[in-house]
This record gives C-alpha cells, sequence and structure tokens, in this order.
C-alpha cells in the first residue's frame, strides 16, 4: 500500500525530509490511534523510521507536530499491544524520539504554555467571579500577568 512505502521511505537517506515535507508526518500520527492492527504498525514503524534518520533529530517541525499530536502518549499505549510487531516498533519510536534533544524542548515548551494558559483560564474565573476586571483582555494587567507574558515570550524566543 501506499502507506507501506511511505513507511519504508522514511528509513531510506534522505527520505526523513521528504516524508516531512509532502506531509507524511500528518499521515503518521493519526495512525497510532487507529482500532486497526496493521494501520497501528505502519503509524509506529514509519516514526521509528523517520526518527532513526540523522536529520531528523534536530527537525523542529517534526518534533512539533509530534509533540502536538501526543505521540509519546499513544506510543506508550502501543508497547502493551497484543503484537509483538508493534510493541518492538512502538519501543523504537519511542526511544528515538526520547533520545531528541529537541523533542524535549518542544515537550517543555507544550507543558508550560498548558500551564500559563491554565493560568489565565483560572485568573479569568476569578475576575468572573469577583466582577473585577480592568478591560486589558484575559490577562488582567497584574505583575503575574505580565511576567507570565514575559516568559512565555522568552521561552518561546529560545525553542
Amino acid at each position: 500500500s501506499g502507506l507501506s512505502v511511505l513507511v519504508n521511505f522514511a528509513d531510506m537517506p534522505g527520505g526523513g525530509r521528504l516524508v516531512r515535507d509532502s506531509g507524511g508526518v500528518d499521515l503518521l500520527v493519526p495512525l497510532l490511534t487507529m482500532g486497526d492492527e496493521s494501520l497501528q504498525y505502519l503509524g509506529a514503524a514509519g516514526i521509528q523510521n523517520l526518527l532513526s534518520a540523522p536529520d531528523m533529530t534536530h527537525d523542529a517541525e517534526v518534533h512539533g507536530k509530534l509533540v502536538q499530536g501526543d505521540v509519546e502518549v499513544h506510543l506508550e499505549a502501543l508497547t502493551a499491544s497484543a503484537l509483538p510487531a508493534i510493541q518492538r516498533c512502538a519501543r523504537g519510536a519511542l526511544n528515538n524520539l526520547r533520545a531528541s534533544p529537541i523533542y524535549g524542548r518542544k515537550k517543555s515548551a507544550k507543558s508550560v504554555k498548558e500551564h500559563y494558559r491554565e493560568q489565565a483560564e483560572l485568573d479569568y474565573r476569578e475576575q468572573s467571579k469577583n466582577g473585577v476586571s480592568n478591560g486589558a483582555g484575559s490577562c488582567d494587567g497584574s505583575p503575574r500577568s505580565v511576567t507570565t507574558e514575559l516568559a512565555l515570550n522568552t521561552l518561546f524566543a529560545t525553542v
């Protein structure tokens, strides 16, 4: 099938960039959560192959998509699959993913962003409950909110 070709192509020299540029990452990620085991296998094998390419180890675009797709969680679930081939590919993909320095930075950035988003929602709910707002949008203009914005800007500038 075309997916098999994509998975194998990801393992060829220079194939990772072509898979990325052609939207292959967006095809592989959803396969991890499909009910069909052959699709799960192709997703895990494709990500394992993609991340085994040296030029993909530091590819911010690929790792950003993997973080946004919660790939680590899905691969972790596949390590408990009834099929040894899926377990093996999921473990290999997890090893490759976790070995990449840029993945850790992207994952941390997502966690920090989610933390500050939750804090902003809590601030907004507290303002709504108390009927207090200075018209500054979702942030109340307090030092903590300004600090939050500065921290996010600094974080995303470095990632």
